[in-house]
């Protein structure tokens, strides 16, 4: 099964290198469970911060059979996370991207995280379009650098 979202645009053919019991996913600079402003906030939700990968869940390839297996916990997590006010105000806009990663670590499912999965450059960042990506995550932000009349 391929997790993805509407703002991706397929360069090539991704290869599956997902297996039955470990997904390949795209690693998030910015989802890094060892960041020291995340760490204590990660800790609270589960047992071993060092097994959460950093993952979105999109794009994510990965068996159905473990998708149904996560799925419960994920929604389940997620809410919870948006209950909890140190949760909400920590993890913001990528609450839900957590609320997948925090569910597969404490399930003990580990992802291969293939960093040439996707490329996603932004107005925002400023960064260029490196590698050789199967994905442009087409994130552009809304950015006006001007004057206003």
């Amino acid at each position: 099964m391929l997790i993805a979202e509407t703002d991706h645009l397929f360069l090539k053919e991704p290869k599956n290198r997902a297996t039955p019991t470990k997904p390949m996913c795209y690693g998030f600079g910015y989802m890094l469970a060892k960041a020291p402003e995340l760490r204590p906030v990660v800790a609270k939700w589960t047992e071993d911060p060092d097994l959460v990968d950093p993952c979105g869940p999109s794009p994510t390839i990965i068996h159905l059979p473990l998708l149904r297996k996560l799925t419960p916990e994920w929604l389940s997590l997620s809410f919870q996370l948006k209950r909890d006010p140190l949760a909400d105000k920590t993890f913001g806009w990528v609450l839900e991207m957590w609320g997948y990663t925090l569910a597969a670590a404490r399930l003990r499912v580990r992802h291969l995280v293939w960093d040439a999965f996707q490329v996603e450059p932004s107005s925002l960042w400023h960064s260029d379009l490196d590698g050789d990506p199967h994905i442009f995550h087409y994130t552009y932000g809304l950015e006006y650098v001007g004057e206003v009349h």
